[in-house]
């Protein structure tokens, strides 16, 4: 996901860590042998809710009659790809 989107957006939402999104991916991806099931575990307590509530937010910018509690389905069925989520500028 992180790598589709515009360098522009990745600026305007500094607070999001893009990097560290994009290095828990490639573990999963491609370094099974380095997951960490600690760090996993502390990620999906701590920061997920976080991030969506955060994502929530952008995607009700980026598209004002997004309702979250009607749309987020279908949202993420129009969006996303075979390879993840796509963000067109």
């Amino acid at each position: 996901m992180s790598t589709r989107l515009t360098d522009s957006l990745k600026v305007q939402y500094n607070d999001i860590p893009w990097r560290d999104i994009i290095g828990m991916r490639n573990i999963f991806a491609h370094d099974y042998e380095g997951i960490d099931v600690e760090k996993i575990w502390e990620t999906l307590q701590f920061d997920i809710e976080p991030l969506r509530e955060k994502c929530v937010q952008i995607v009700s910018r980026l598209e004002p009659d997004y309702d979250p509690e009607e749309d987020g389905d279908e949202l993420l069925a129009d969006s996303e790809d075979e390879d993840g989520w796509e963000v067109e500028e």
